[in-house]
């Protein structure tokens, strides 16, 4: 069987393609063995293994989820989602923490997953994801990719929900329904903003219509709906899909419809025509040019098409139509706030780092506050009674008073336990209004800190503190 293999090998290294990112037949194997877990579609390799070529030669990891439950589990299934430690766990085999191939292949790869790394198509797809029929649904670019998350998070849910299923469906043979070539970090709970857009369009019956979607920050959620005449049943519909998406924000929501005109014949309103001519008659009599028939007539709302009403069933369709258009925008809307919290998380880790650093500052600092404290109470002393008896018990007995007011290490402490607690919010979730609070308790230990400082140092660091601590707000406000 292993001379089969290796002359299966030698033929198809031998006709690989050009300028492939592999260099020896080792590699091709190990690349064909992440291919053979990735999908147990044979149709799909060729474009699974066209992905991580494409990956490869850009410089980019290949973050595939089977290279994960290798370093684990040696490769035997895990029974269960990737847990955020596993993902972060430095092994040779993960390829969300290292450049380039794991060391050795993760499985046996059969003559289609070789033959595809070794000849793959062209292609300009760099994710995929899972698409809920077993495939996958690949993409070009990031936002793209976004999309479809979205669309198997959706499928995710309602398998969820679904009598007999114990939780959201797992992938094929390589557990890609999280997104393979970059897309875990899509799926995994991550900052989400409340600052985005979304955008859809639809037609149907002779009506056009766009959807735009917006948002802002909140404390709560709020949805704003501005639609057509007639279209009220709209209103409720919006609020409940975006209920179903948010947790905070002000959203506003905007539908503009059209109804083409077609072969109609138009029809003259009198009475706007009226209000226009008056008009026009008052700005000749001031000297300005006098109105002409084609300018008057051009004017919106002078000409307009007769309006039919529709049939109860008519328009519940057309209804329907645009709810499909409204749920595209909220969707899209949704992706754009991923996308703005992904951003958005380097900064709050960063900040959080900042604080970090200062509290280890402010502990250094803190430790010669005793000294200082006594030194300085010692020297007063000796200007204003220098030959008090039993000075120097005094001297101590106040100093540790004064030293055990100026005691900062509960702040530091507590302060300490924020970090922990910022830190594990930081990774995700719809967190914000914990975020918030706990910047009230940051600055309310940062304010102590500093008023209890004794020395010049310990309270310029304070003042750094909640100098960072007040940009830490600034960038928590934005969280959902």
């Amino acid at each position: 069987m292993q001379q089969a293999h290796d002359e299966l090998l030698a033929e198809l290294w031998a006709g690989r393609a050009p300028n492939l990112p592999i260099d020896t037949p080792e590699e091709a194997v190990i690349l064909a063995s992440i291919v053979e877990k990735e999908t147990g579609l044979a149709e799909e390799r060729p474009q699974v293994a066209a992905v991580f070529i494409s990956r490869l030669r850009r410089g980019m990891r290949l973050e595939s989820d089977p290279t994960i439950v290798y370093g684990v589990n040696g490769g035997r299934p895990l029974g269960r989602g990737i847990r955020r430690s596993e993902l972060q766990r430095q092994t040779p085999y993960n390829t969300y923490l290292i450049d380039g191939l794991p060391p050795t292949p993760i499985a046996n790869p059969g003559r289609e997953a070789l033959a595809a790394v070794l000849n793959p198509p062209e292609t300009e797809y760099l994710f995929f994801v899972a698409d809920g029929t077993g495939g996958h649904a690949f993409a070009r670019t990031y936002d793209e990719h976004l999309r479809n998350v979205a669309r198997w998070r959706a499928i995710e849910a309602r398998r969820a929900g679904e009598p007999g299923r114990d939780g959201p469906a797992r992938g094929g043979a390589g557990g890609c329904a999280r997104g393979c070539g970059g897309g875990r970090r899509t799926l995994m709970a991550q900052l989400t903003s409340m600052t985005g857009f979304g955008r859809a369009e639809g037609a149907h019956q002779g009506w056009t219509w766009a959807v735009e979607a917006r948002s802002v920050n909140g404390r709560n959620l709020e949805v704003r709906f501005r639609g057509p005449p007639g279209f009220d049943g709209l209103e409720r519909s919006t609020r409940e899909a975006a209920q179903a998406r948010f947790q905070r924000g002000q959203i506003t929501l905007g539908v503009q419809a059209r109804r083409a005109e077609g072969d109609q014949a138009l029809v003259l309103n009198e009475a706007v025509l009226e209000q226009y001519t008056a008009m026009a008659e008052r700005l000749a009599g001031r000297g300005f040019a006098q109105a002409s028939a084609d300018g008057l007539l051009a004017l919106r709302g002078v000409m307009e098409a007769p309006q039919e009403d529709a049939d109860a069933e008519t328009r519940a369709a057309l209804e329907a139509a645009m709810t499909v258009s409204i749920n595209d925008a909220l969707d899209a809307l949704s992706v754009s706030r991923a996308a703005e919290g992904e951003r958005l998380a380097p900064v709050v880790i960063g900040l959080i780092e900042r604080i970090e650093v200062l509290v280890g500052q402010a502990e250094t600092d803190a430790a010669a506050q005793t000294e200082a404290i006594r030194e300085r109470f010692t020297r007063r002393m000796n200007e204003l009674a220098p030959d008090a008896p039993d000075l120097a018990d005094r001297i101590v007995l106040e100093a540790a008073a004064l030293a055990a007011r100026a005691d900062v290490r509960e702040e530091l402490d507590r302060l300490t336990a924020h970090i922990d607690s910022a830190r594990a919010l930081s990774k995700g979730g719809a967190v914000g209004r914990k975020l918030d609070f706990l910047m009230q308790e940051f600055m309310r230990e940062a304010n102590t800190l500093c008023s209890k400082s004794a020395t010049t140092r310990l309270t310029a660091v304070g003042l750094d503190l909640k100098a960072a601590i007040e940009q830490l707000r600034e960038q928590v406000q934005n969280v959902e």
